[in-house]
């Protein structure tokens, strides 16, 4: 037993709702991974059935998330084409977040 815990997302109603429980996770220097449905919709650079840590969020002048930056393990960028290929990072928005999403887990100390 590591002393973890942690707290499981399967779903959200909203994007904004993602956001706010991600936003808070990193905030808490929690380690926060993503899983993909099977199948990627809206245009999202994802691998299916695939999972990635939260690397981290980009905000407006508001806090408002913008988009949501994934490393992917297998330290490429998976079906992403963003210019700096292999880096392992992909940037998402927040409705691709969500669309997207079997589940997610944030690990805390």
């Amino acid at each position: 037993d590591l002393g973890l815990k942690s707290k499981t997302v399967i779903a959200e109603a909203t994007a904004t709702a993602l956001m706010n429980i991600i936003k808070a996770a990193l905030k808490a220097k929690d380690f926060v991974t993503y899983a993909t449905d099977d199948t990627i919709i809206g245009g999202a650079p994802l691998v299916a059935d695939h999972a990635y840590m939260i690397d981290s969020v980009t905000t407006n002048a508001k806090g408002v998330v913008t988009s949501v930056c994934l490393r992917n393990p297998w330290g490429d960028d998976g079906a992403a084409i963003d210019g700096a290929f292999d880096d392992g990072y992909i940037t998402i928005t927040p409705a691709q977040t969500l669309a997207n999403m079997s589940g997610m887990v944030a690990g805390m100390a």
